[in-house]
């Protein structure tokens, strides 16, 4: 058992020594304990900090007052030019960052069941995407969200 794990660490610090993994939004190398986006650059992103508003202040649900019935709304991080934000949502929307897209999914569902488990939903939906765009893009990134929250919350 003992021996097992030392070779694993072997191979994942021989691994990082030649194919180091890089921050996407700085390309500074990572840590080992740093996932996709570095402290610094994830310490910037700009999240939406929902689970602290009113549902009078929630910008997510106010886009669908009237249009439909909703329970509550969420946003993980709010979109601005030239920010880290921006370099996570054309990963996971245009490079097919399917892994970048699931570990998001995750931080999305632990944000969820720690701030809105009063309100979970019984199941979660994809959107669908049309085919083509599919096939362009790769993959569906709603998906792999979708899958990444389910890890998080079993939902």
């Amino acid at each position: 058992m003992i021996k097992a794990k030392i070779s694993g660490t072997i191979f994942r610090d021989l691994k990082h020594l030649l194919y180091p993994e890089v921050c996407l939004s700085c390309s500074a190398e990572l840590s080992s304990s740093e996932t996709h986006v570095c402290t610094i650059c994830r310490d910037e992103l700009p999240y939406s900090n929902m689970a602290r508003l009113s549902k009078e202040d929630n910008p997510t649900e106010k886009l669908f007052w009237g249009r439909i019935p909703l329970t509550f709304g969420y946003s993980h991080l709010v979109f601005q030019k030239n920010t880290a934000s921006q370099e996570v949502l054309f990963r996971i929307k245009y490079k097919s960052d399917f892994r970048l897209a699931q570990f998001f999914g995750e931080e999305i569902g632990n944000e969820i069941r720690s701030s809105f488990s009063h309100v979970l939903p019984d199941l979660i939906i994809p959107v669908p995407l049309h085919h083509q765009k599919k096939f362009i893009r790769g993959y569906n990134q709603s998906e792999m969200l979708a899958k990444g929250i389910l890890k998080s919350t079993n939902i």
